[in-house]
């Protein structure tokens, strides 16, 4: 075993060891406690930035394994090493021994650097995964690790801390042959006490890959940006690479926006850098659709629904000609409570007296056949267009008219289809 410490990148002689000793015996009850034996690069821990890393050592006294994490205390990263001291009180006065965070046990200082002692753990995640050639995670496990991580997270909100910079590098392993897949959460080095928050002018906080949307574009935050990073670690495990890899935020807004789609627009005008993602389009205002207008898109929309239920894979799930016959569409139920005032119904109506007169079909017509309610408000401010040919028969999948909200395609046979979507009021550059 070596009994070498490594600062600045070069290895210094024993004799500064003993120096260590000498201060950290000053900073303990019992004076000789402690002495830290520096034995080697801590391997799992060995993430290095420009101001720390990170040592394995020994508990003379106890012969207990520690992890050393060495801070340089120069320019404004004395003022970092200040603030994760601080926040490192809060949680050692906090009882978090059944929280899975990582226990702190002591700090002392010499020169330009500090010295935070924490109890050894065994592997961070992602040198977990990157082990195991990151293979996706079962479920079963995920599942395991995030409840986890939510138990820490749930400590941290009622001790008013951010975290801050929750990633697989940040979560670790504590013995995964004795105890599979028991974690705990480390590196307060970017963590925010919850009232300090309303300071914090423009934060440079998290990880790009996991850092949340109110942090890139510039709105308030609080501590449920810790939660979308675990959001984002767990679609990691389970995939074996990154959520939303971005190259920049730039890129990181992209990728987000590919999934959940355009933040809302209270939340672009409410941001301080919309201007650096989202540039914003002029589109005519639509005028909000009259009665009649509202009346056949009720109608139409009923049609498809019946349509949906006609066309399915499985015949078994395939509706029946008496279901069918009390549908909405058929029975203009819907039209009726909503539009009975309008022409269109008038007129609905008036065909379907005369194809029906004199048969047991007009019972259908009675309105009160119970279906699902939709509020036509989602469809006001909607986008018609028409497209194709009168003589034109398309094909489109009823998947493409699942989703009220969505880009709608009504399939009509023998008739151009018509195609309804909502107006986009921003886009991408």
């Amino acid at each position: 075993m070596s009994t070498e410490l490594i600062h600045g990148g070069e290895k210094v002689s024993a004799g500064l060891v003993f120096q260590i000793k000498s201060v950290l015996s000053q900073c303990c009850e019992d004076k000789e406690d402690f002495s830290i034996w520096c034995i080697s690069r801590f391997s799992s821990l060995s993430l290095t930035t420009s101001f720390w890393k990170t040592q394995t050592g020994q508990c003379r006294s106890t012969g207990d394994m520690v992890a050393i994490k060495i801070l340089k205390n120069c320019d404004h990263n004395g003022q970092i090493v200040k603030n994760e001291l601080r926040l490192l009180q809060v949680l050692r006065e906090g009882d978090t021994k059944d929280s899975h965070i990582v226990h702190f046990l002591e700090a002392f200082s010499h020169s330009v650097w500090t010295y935070l002692v924490f109890e050894l753990l065994q592997q961070n995640l992602f040198d977990f995964q990157k082990q195991n050639n990151f293979s996706p995670l079962p479920v079963r496990h995920i599942r395991t690790i995030t409840a986890q991580v939510l138990v820490a997270l749930v400590k941290l909100k009622e001790l008013s801390i951010i975290h801050a910079d929750l990633k697989p590098e940040n979560i670790m392993l504590v013995d995964h042959a004795r105890y599979p897949f028991r974690i705990k959460l480390v590196d307060f080095g970017s963590a925010i006490l919850l009232p300090e928050v309303c300071h914090v002018q423009e934060p440079y906080i998290q990880t790009r890959f996991y850092r949340a949307p109110e942090i890139l574009l510039g709105l308030p935050f609080c501590e449920k940006v810790d939660i979308w990073s675990l959001g984002c670690v767990m679609a990691e495990l389970h995939l074996g690479w990154p959520l939303y890899p971005g190259n920049d935020e730039y890129d990181q807004v992209c990728y987000i926006c590919s999934t959940l789609g355009l933040p809302r627009g209270e939340l672009l005008c409410a941001a301080q850098k919309t201007r650096s993602f989202f540039q914003l389009v002029n589109v005519c205002p639509m005028p909000d659709p009259d009665q009649e207008e509202l009346a056949k898109r009720c109608d139409l929309y009923r049609m498809v629904e019946l349509l949906k239920r006609m066309l399915t894979w499985d015949s078994r799930e395939r509706i029946t000609p008496s279901a069918a016959l009390h549908h909405p569409f058929i029975s203009m139920q819907e039209v009726k409570a909503s539009f009975e005032a309008t022409r269109y119904y008038q007129l609905s109506q008036e065909d379907l007296r005369a194809s029906c007169k004199d048969s047991s079909l007009a019972k259908v017509f009675l309105g009160t056949e119970k279906g699902a309610f939709i509020p036509w408000s989602v469809f006001l401010g909607l986008k018609w267009s028409c497209r194709g040919s009168p003589r034109t028969r398309h094909f489109v999948t009823c998947s493409q008219i699942a989703n009220c909200g969505h880009s709608w395609v009504v399939l009509v046979y023998g008739v151009a289809s018509t195609s309804f979507t909502h107006p986009q009021p921003h886009h991408l550059h």
